[in-house]
């Protein structure tokens, strides 16, 4: 059993180191010397944990996906109104500024269209659930004007992973003026589809300038 623990420890360990050498350094600048350096352990350590620098990546990513999925979940069982948690589910990034970067820098790069597509997987699996939650509240409190909860949901989804598809080649032009004008379209149609005015806030001027640094 102690075995066990300190061979989950390490695996732990190392994912967290990465995580930090990825955002500071970026992933295609990070060795996985610099990795077993930074922690001290020899090759033979990481490799029986992981087999290879992508296959971190992977882990990194899965990692902040828990997170996520902890977050969104603990907003959408919470007392707030149905306005104030879809602001928080849509915000969830906000603030995280390291793991958004990592997150646009890495997944949105040409080489990694299998593990966005993975990551774009995950987190339908992840919201699906609390955003029905969401917006069935919403419905019952008068704030969201729609009929079919389930539906809107998905629609709200396939949107927003539309949305980031759109903004990851604008990213690449650059044009940081056409994203703040999509971002604010996206968040013009989702007050049509809900059939609301209340104040969602879906993007915020750090988020932008983070964007314009990558």
């Amino acid at each position: 059993m102690g075995n066990i623990r300190k061979g989950i420890q390490r695996k732990r360990e190392i994912i967290e180191t990465a995580f930090n050498l990825f955002v500071q350094n970026g992933y295609e600048q990070t060795s996985v010397q610099q990795i077993i350096d930074t922690l001290g352990i020899s090759k033979g350590a990481f490799y029986h944990h992981f087999k290879s620098k992508d296959d971190l990546l992977d882990a990194v990513i899965s990692d902040i996906l828990e997170d996520v999925a902890s977050e969104i979940n603990q907003i959408a069982n919470s007392d707030r109104d149905a306005v104030t948690k879809l602001t928080e589910i849509y915000g969830i990034f906000r603030g995280k500024e390291d793991v958004l970067k990592l997150i646009l820098a890495e997944l949105y790069r040409d080489t990694n269209l299998k593990m966005r597509q993975k990551f774009v997987n995950q987190m339908l699996k992840i919201i699906s659930a609390p955003l029905n939650k969401v917006l069935e509240q919403g419905k019952a409190e008068g704030a969201f004007d729609i009929v079919e909860v389930e539906g809107v949901a998905q629609l709200l989804i396939v949107m927003d992973m539309a949305v980031g598809e759109a903004i990851f080649g604008l990213m690449k032009e650059r044009d940081i003026k056409g994203i703040k004008s999509m971002l604010d379209a996206y968040a013009f149609a989702i007050k049509r589809i809900l059939g609301t005015e209340a104040d969602i806030k879906f993007t915020d001027v750090d988020v932008l300038q983070l964007i314009e640094n990558i």
